[in-house]
């Protein structure tokens, strides 16, 4: 039970820091349309 909220968590960071760091969050997103178009 406890590993589980652990990854809760862990993905919750991740989130925030995708959102603290933009930069990061618009190559995810160029990645996710490149991959589209290909």
């Amino acid at each position: 039970m406890n590993a589980f909220f652990f990854s809760i968590k862990k993905v919750k960071n991740s989130l925030f820091n995708s959102i603290n760091h933009p930069r990061i969050l618009a190559t995810f997103l160029f990645e996710l349309i490149k991959f589209k178009l290909v």
